[in-house]
């Protein structure tokens, strides 16, 4: 079921490239055994995706999803890279979070908060300081099978 669902993830990402254009490598991105995929809810509305298979923060992340969706306190905190551009592993987002590189957290510094819209913007500067940490988020929900 895992190796099934490893091939699935991969076909899922490597079709979510542009097709227009030669397939550039960093745009065949290989999932680990047993990872999770999960959807963030921001206070504005917008969505975007993390996935790991670290135990720690799949634990974490349980946590969380048992709790009422009013009762979730903790927002991601996390590593983010830049999307190569003939990829969308996360949306509309040109950035994703590094699957090795995030937890969950009930306080951050305000340097790494902001919303998904001012991070697109002004993305260097998050790259520079590693982080993205929004204050106004939630883990929504785990999916099953990734749209994006």
């Amino acid at each position: 079921m895992t190796f099934l669902w490893t091939m699935l993830s991969i076909l899922v990402f490597l079709s979510s490239c542009d097709q227009d254009s030669d397939m550039a490598p960093e745009c065949n991105y290989e999932v680990e055994p047993d990872t999770r995929f999960f959807e963030f809810l921001h206070s504005d509305g917008d969505i975007y995706y993390a996935w790991t298979n670290d135990s720690a923060v799949l634990s974490h992340v349980d946590i969380e999803l048992s709790k009422p969706q009013s009762q979730r306190n903790q927002h991601i905190n996390g590593i983010i890279l830049e999307m190569p551009q003939s990829c969308s592993l996360n949306g509309e987002w040109s950035w994703y979070f590094d699957p090795d590189g995030w937890d969950l957290a009930e306080a951050s510094i305000e340097v790494c908060d902001g919303d998904p819209d001012y991070v697109e913007e002004n993305l260097q500067d998050y790259l520079d300081i590693e982080r993205y940490c929004p204050w106004s988020s939630i883990v929504l929900r785990e999916i099953e099978e990734p749209t994006w």
